[in-house]
């Protein structure tokens, strides 16, 4: 029979049977509670001698099938808390083995609704989308803090960390967190040699005088060591990529006039997203000639690794220089002239901007027709003037 079909009947009246002496489960409830499985039960002396006094509860389900009440003289292991809503029968008509087993029937319905004893998850699930119980847990005693680290198991502990365990990870947010503030405001080295500077740190902290650097030169070395550890962080999300290294470069012109080129790598990473990071950002030493960027360009992906099967394409300005300095690259990477053609793709927004400032060159707008891309002219130039 299955333990868990659940069976409609009414009362029995005048249903005579003979109850087996040893129920189906009382060994394994023995071995629950030497193993310490099962705690005190939920019915008490006084519970099992009222229902020692009375009659057993007899039910027949739809089947004719007799379940006749299980009556305990002394303590049992109906600890579970279902117990208090439901008694034990036992139902008459031995199963395979010629044993008798045991249920669990609800007090609560009304007609007959059993469940295999040792389904406790089916029984509560019934209680609860029934007639609506759950199971209350008891409150827990609350202790206070030092209670509570003194209870604590021995293995859940972290081992207190040494004063100089302590100063290495403070050291090292603190070498971040300073490098940050000095890149990203544009500040000078220096500022860590003003005592002023030092007097406002040291009112946040005493730990100030023992990490905050004396000397610029020191402020620099931090630098260069967390640029060089950034670029192997990126080098190595180049190797990892999905696809070819795309890359995109301009050059800009400071107002000391020292030229710099911008050169930035475009990828699918491995968690296949889009990325786009500056590999460089280099001086341009020179007239900006095409081989002159061509120069800095290769020693960029020589410096990241970044093989001429692992290039893709160029996305340039439609400069006259850009296309020197695409046949350059193509010749130190063995590609053909039509090869250099494809890889060579146009900046779509700086034509935009060229055909705009063309159209409104006589303070006029131009309603022809819509703006259309054009091919490279040698006489366009870059919007900005280098």
């Amino acid at each position: 029979m299955d333990q868990s079909i659940v069976f409609d009947d009414e009362p029995l009246s005048d249903f005579e049977s003979t109850l087996s002496t040893t129920p189906a489960t009382t060994l394994l409830d023995q071995v629950e509670v030497q193993l310490g499985l099962a705690g005190k039960p939920a019915s008490s002396d006084n519970q099992d001698s009222e229902t020692a006094q009375r009659p057993p509860k007899r039910r027949r389900n739809s089947r004719g099938i007799e379940f006749i009440e299980v009556k305990y003289t002394k303590e049992g292991t109906r600890t579970a808390f279902y117990w208090q809503h439901g008694y034990e029968a036992e139902c008459q008509r031995p199963n395979k083995k010629g044993k008798k087993e045991t249920y669990w029937v609800c007090l609560k319905c009304h007609g007959f609704k059993a469940y295999g004893r040792t389904h406790g998850g089916h029984i509560k699930e019934h209680l609860k989308s029934i007639h609506g119980i759950v199971e209350t847990l008891p409150v827990p005693q609350c202790l206070s803090v030092l209670d509570l680290q003194r209870h604590a198991p021995a293995a859940s502990r972290r081992p207190e960390l040494s004063d100089a365990d302590n100063r290495i990870i403070v050291l090292s947010k603190f070498k971040a967190a300073l490098i940050s503030f000095i890149c990203c405001t544009h500040t000078a080295f220096s500022i860590v040699e003003s005592e002023y500077f030092q007097a406002l740190l040291t009112t946040l902290s005493d730990m100030v005088p023992d990490l905050l650097p004396t000397s610029h030169n020191t402020v620099r070395s931090w630098v260069i060591e967390s640029y060089k550890q950034r670029k192997q962080q990126i080098q190595v999300l180049l190797q990892k990529s999905r696809s070819r290294i795309h890359l995109s470069f301009d050059l800009w012109t400071s107002e000391n006039h020292l030229s710099f080129a911008a050169i930035v790598g475009h990828f699918m990473s491995a968690k296949y997203t889009v990325d786009s990071v500056l590999l460089a950002f280099r001086e341009v030493k020179g007239p900006h000639t095409g081989e002159n960027i061509a120069a800095v360009v290769k020693q960029v992906t020589d410096e990241y690794d970044v093989s001429k099967s692992n290039i893709g394409t160029f996305v340039l300005d439609n400069a006259s220089n850009n296309d020197t300095c695409i046949d350059v690259l193509g010749k130190a990477f063995g590609w053909s002239k039509e090869e250099c053609r494809q890889r060579r793709l146009r900046c779509f927004g700086h034509i935009i901007n060229l055909e705009g400032k063309e159209g409104n060159a006589d303070g006029k707008s131009r309603k022809e027709g819509p703006v259309r891309a054009v091919p490279c002219r040698g006489t366009y130039r870059c919007a900005k003037r280098r």
